[in-house]
This record gives C-alpha cells, sequence and structure tokens, in this order.
C-alpha cells in the first residue's frame, strides 16, 4: 500500500527577508549554489534559459539568460528529519522564495514537492510557524494534496 502524507500545523510568525529580490545578493548566492560540485542538473526549462537543480537538501531554478549573472528565480531548501509519530524520516521545507515576476516558477512548488519530495520521501512536513505567505503555499499544497488523493493530516 502506498501511503504518501502531507502534515501541516501552522502558526503565523513575523515576515523574512531572504536578500533573493537583491540582485547582488542573488547572482552571488547563484554563483556559490552552481559552484557545489554535488549540484544534479534535474531538467531544462524555458527552451534551455532556466535549469531546475538539486542540491543537498535544496532545489533551485536558475536563470542561465546572463552567463556571468545568473540569477535565481526559485529556491526551496528542506531538511530531513526522523518523525515519531510516523516511525519514518520526513522531507521537512524549511524556506521557500520565488521570483515573483517569473512566470516559469508557476506551478514549481507543486512540480518539486510532487515528482521530487514526496516521490522520493513519501511524507513532507513542515514546522508550526508560518508567515502569511507561507500558510498560503501550505494551503496550496494541501489542496493539491487532496485532489491527487493524498492523505493530509
Amino acid at each position: 500500500m502506498k501511503v504518501d502524507e502531507l502534515f501541516e500545523a501552522p502558526q503565523h510568525t513575523f515576515p523574512t527577508e531572504f536578500g533573493l529580490d537583491q540582485d547582488d545578493t542573488n547572482t552571488k548566492l547563484a554563483k556559490e549554489w552552481l559552484a557545489d560540485k554535488r549540484k544534479r542538473p534535474l531538467e531544462q526549462l524555458g527552451g534551455g534559459q532556466y535549469t531546475l537543480y538539486e542540491l543537498p537538501r535544496a532545489f533551485i531554478l536558475v536563470d542561465h539568460d546572463d552567463q556571468h549573472n545568473p540569477k535565481l528565480v526559485y529556491a526551496m531548501q528542506y531538511k530531513l528529519a526522523f518523525h515519531r509519530f510516523i516511525g519514518r524520516q520526513c522531507a521537512q521545507q524549511i524556506a521557500v522564495w520565488k521570483d515573483p515576476t517569473a512566470l516559469i516558477t508557476r506551478g514549481m512548488a507543486t512540480h518539486i514537492f510532487g515528482d521530487h519530495l514526496l516521490s522520493t520521501y513519501k511524507t513532507v512536513i513542515t514546522d508550526s510557524m508560518q508567515t502569511p505567505d507561507g500558510q498560503r503555499f501550505w494551503d496550496e499544497r494541501i489542496a493539491e494534496a487532496l485532489s491527487t488523493g493524498l492523505y493530509v493530516y
């Protein structure tokens, strides 16, 4: 029996700032992550302009339009934790960011969570402290999970 589960229990927290909206910080982090020899390209998108990479405990979508200044348009970090209640290792999303002007990011969360995290770890959990944007993010993941027959607790 295949069991995929998504846990969610949000409480609001103060907004956070990752600094990725600032071009210099964004490009610096993109270059750092692209220099990581453990990164693995997963797929090309947008006619090859964008590459989705998997890094240890992160997924990033990079815009390679300017070869000297790659830009992150999506980043999601997670950690692995053993959950006593369910008795197995789970992926726990700890940060997610997207460039709201990059249309290529539409559906990226669904793609990463459904095609990569759930298919590998079978259970995705979140912490209980969420910004309003984080709450909306998880509300959307819950709706997607329920519409595809997954369990939500």
